[in-house]
Formats: C-alpha cells, sequence, structure tokens
C-alpha cells in the first residue's frame, strides 16, 4: 500500500511538473516567437487623462542600440529612426556613418544630419519622470568622482531661460522638430504627376530650408534638384525659406496641425 500511495505521488509529482514545463514552454514559445501578435489591454480615457499599459508602447520608446528607453533621442530626418544621442555619437566616433538600422548613408557629416527630438523627449520624460532625475544624480556624481568643477555661468543661463519661457515656447518647439506631409501636387503642370514618397509624414527640423528639402526630393525621385518645385497653399515657395516661416506665413492652421507641403515639376522644366 505505502508503495502504490510512493508511486500515485510521483505519478501526481510528475503530471504537476509536466503541466508546469508546457506553461513554461508555451511562455518562453510566445516571447520568443517574432510573428506573435501580443494583444495589450485598450488604454482607458477618464477625465482627459489616459492610462495604458507601458509594454504596449515600449516599441516605440526604446533605443535599439542600448535597449534602454530613449535619453535625449536623436533623429535622423531621411529614414526617421531614433536612437539615444550617445548611442548614436559612440557609433560615429567608431567610424560608423550609417542609420544602424536601415544603414542610411549619413555622409559626409553623421554629427550633421541627425536631429534632436524633442516631441520623443518630452513624452518619454513625461512617462518617466525618474529617469530625468536619475540622469541628474548620475551627471553630478560624474563631476563629483573626478573633481571637476561644474561650470557657474549655467545657473544664470538657467535663470535667464526661465524668465522668457512664457514667451519662447511655441518658438522653441517648432525651431527642434516639425511634422509636416510632403506629397505629390494633385495638379501637375501638363499632367506630369510625380510619385508619392514611401513616408510622406516626415518630421525635421524647423529650421530646415526649402533647397534641403528638394535636395531630399531629388534623391528620393531620382531627379535633378533644379527640376522640382514645392507648394504651399497652392504657391511655390522660395529656396531660402524655412519650414517655420512658411507654417507662420503660408500655412492656415484650420487645414490641419501639420502643414502639407506639395511638389511637382517645376514650370520652367516641365
Amino acid at each position: 500500500g505505502g508503495m502504490e500511495n510512493s508511486g500515485a505521488k510521483a505519478a501526481q509529482s510528475k503530471t504537476s511538473d509536466e503541466s508546469s514545463e508546457d506553461k513554461a514552454s508555451t511562455e518562453i514559445s510566445q516571447k520568443s516567437n517574432d510573428d506573435a501578435v501580443v494583444k495589450y489591454p485598450p488604454p482607458i480615457i477618464e477625465n482627459g487623462f489616459a492610462s495604458f499599459s507601458i509594454p504596449s508602447i515600449n516599441s516605440h520608446l526604446i533605443c535599439s542600440l542600448c535597449n534602454g528607453y530613449y535619453r535625449e533621442p536623436h533623429t535622423i530626418p531621411e529614414c526617421l529612426h531614433t536612437y539615444c544621442k550617445s548611442c548614436l555619437y559612440m557609433s560615429f566616433r567608431s567610424g560608423f556613418k550609417n542609420c544602424p538600422k536601415c544603414n542610411k548613408s549619413l555622409e559626409p557629416d553623421p554629427y550633421k544630419a541627425v536631429l534632436f527630438d524633442r516631441t520623443m523627449h518630452e513624452i518619454v520624460n513625461k512617462i518617466f519622470p525618474h529617469l530625468a532625475e536619475q540622469d541628474a544624480k548620475d551627471e553630478e556624481e560624474f563631476y563629483m568622482r573626478r573633481g571637476i568643477k561644474r561650470k557657474q555661468e549655467s545657473k544664470p543661463q538657467e535663470n535667464k531661460t526661465k524668465a522668457t519661457d512664457k514667451k519662447k515656447p511655441i518658438k522653441s518647439t517648432w525651431e527642434d522638430s516639425m511634422d509636416f506631409q510632403l506629397i505629390p501636387d494633385a495638379e501637375p503642370v501638363e499632367g506630369k504627376g510625380l510619385s508619392p514618397l514611401e513616408k510622406p509624414l516626415l518630421r525635421t527640423s524647423g529650421r530646415l530650408k526649402i533647397v534641403q528639402l528638394k535636395k531630399f526630393l531629388a534623391e528620393k525621385l531620382k531627379l535633378d534638384v533644379v527640376k522640382l518645385e514645392v507648394l504651399c497653399n497652392g504657391a511655390p515657395v522660395g529656396d531660402e525659406l524655412s519650414l517655420t516661416f512658411i507654417h507662420r506665413t503660408r500655412w492656415n492652421d484650420s487645414l490641419g496641425e501639420d502643414m502639407i507641403l506639395c511638389y511637382r515639376l517645376s514650370e520652367d522644366t516641365a
């Protein structure tokens, strides 16, 4: 009878272990399967506040180079891939001059081919405010351990910035980052329409000039830059105008938050 009980307990234990192993293997297979679609609960919106699962948005907030949340995120305008500033700069210092994800060339000067992504920076800091606090502590400890004195002039500059904050938030935001659409003109010259971009929604610096935008278009469309014309609200815009200036003087906000620019063959070359 004792042997029977022992056998029954052993069988029960084995069955329990197999069940645990099956459960574990199922969990592992789900995590290791890249094609598996993980479903997260939808966000809950109450009184103007949204509650959501952090894992559901992690893929948009994590740097693929360090697998940590973005710190001082910098974006490559041409491919819209984002990385931590320190991760990118370390890559550049090692001699790499391409986008780490899609291998887009950033030559001749990769440091000038990336832009601080203020929007992503603010999103990460709002969701994880403790990261900014930890950054400040780590920086302070870094200087203390090495006996390096912080620059005293930085404090008055901070106070000066705070005093003028009320007048400059919009200007600063637009200059640092701007979202806009770049699409073919609906009424091309002599019916010679151009192909749409694979990614028509772009984000770049508001200081970017139309001449630089035309160079980007020429590369994407395999055309001579002099053959291209960029329009806002149906009117051509000059090469030396910046996106910020065009948004303030030519764009009508009633048409949408994101400015829409159109491109076509120039009338002189069509």
